[in-house]
């Protein structure tokens, strides 16, 4: 079918391109190549059948191949796209995106640099960064999308200087000695998400390792707590607050049940105090703990809910029902 708009196109409206989606459902390749003037937008992450791994690099090389989040199917289908045309003519659509969970900082930056060079290394020209769920600082987009921006047009770079860009932003971003704390807390984060294998942030906040994060509660809490108070102005206190936030849901969640729930009354007071200090947040900016697909829609702390440390953190994106969305 695009062939032939395309053919009508070079008769009528010479050097006119059109597009085709490679998308929920047309992923797979043609076996007719497809014209010199038609693109395809292959995307990444949705399909039919399967959702791409967002923890791996887009080669699928990194991937277990009998999960269902994995790259390697995708992989594979690109590339098949990539010998039967020009892929110049390939645009890749893709969401490296918490998708809304804006209670999870998922480490999605640490592919940016991978990807892009498997994509360069194909031939692929076109990227386009489906990326609309920024939130002034809350979680990790910001970063992920300048990263993908620039190893779009440079990924001649070492991991070393790769690590050094991300320090970087997160000093301009957060300030300097804020930012350095805030980048180690982000990559405890990074390695919390790497040790579970193969995962997709489109809709989860559990996919990193709980004991991990359990382990290392105290210095996410101290670094949070050191980043705040480190704030050189009103603005930059209220992008830390905001930013802190999920990574406090996240040792929530992992030390949740040791320390409240079966702890000592020390210990109990400590995580009362910690899950106070995120409902406020979350209460304080108004920052939605979830996301549809229906953007008009947001789900923020349960309006019949009041503050209750008897009642798990998690409950907090789970089990909402239509009293619970509210317009944006």
């Amino acid at each position: 079918m695009g062939n032939r708009v395309c053919a009508l196109l070079d008769e009528y409206y010479p050097g006119m391109c059109a597009s085709v989606f490679g998308y929920c459902g047309t992923n797979k390749p043609c076996k007719t190549h497809p014209a010199h003037n038609l693109y395809v937008s292959y995307c990444y992450h949705v399909s039919s059948d399967w959702i791409s791994c967002q923890n791996h690099c887009l080669s699928g090389e990194e991937c277990d191949p009998s999960s269902r989040y994995t790259n390697a199917i995708a992989a594979k289908e690109l590339e098949g796209w990539a010998q039967i045309m020009d892929p110049s003519m390939l645009q890749i659509w893709m969401y490296p995106s918490n998708c809304g969970i804006y209670t999870y900082n998922a480490p999605l930056f640490r592919n940016a640099l991978k990807d892009c060079r498997y994509l360069a290394s194909l031939g692929v020209s076109q990227l386009f960064i489906d990326s609309q769920w920024i939130d002034d600082g809350l979680i990790n987009e910001e970063l992920t999308m300048y990263l993908y921006l620039h190893f779009a047009w440079d990924c001649d770079v070492t991991e070393e200087e790769e690590l050094a860009m991300i320090r970087e932003w997160c000093r301009l971003v957060y300030g300097e000695d804020a930012g350095d704390l805030l980048y180690e807390v982000d990559m405890l984060a990074e390695q919390a998400g790497d040790r579970v294998g193969c995962w997709s942030s489109l809709g989860s906040c559990a996919d990193f390792d709980h004991e991990f994060i359990s382990e290392y509660a105290d210095q996410i809490w101290e670094y949070c707590d050191k980043a705040l108070a480190l704030a050189e102005d009103a603005e930059c206190e209220a992008m830390i607050e905001k930013f802190v936030t999920g990574f406090r849901y996240m040792a929530l969640l992992s030390r949740y049940d040791d320390m409240y729930a079966g702890g000592t009354d020390a210990e109990r007071e400590f995580i009362t105090a910690k899950y106070r200090e995120v409902w406020d947040a979350f209460k304080k900016y108004n920052l939605p703990t979830h996301g549809g697909i229906d953007r008009g829609k947001w789900v923020y702390l349960p309006k019949s809910s009041d503050f209750d440390p008897d009642v798990h953190p998690h409950k907090w994106i789970e089990d909402y029902g239509d009293d619970d969305w509210i317009e944006k």
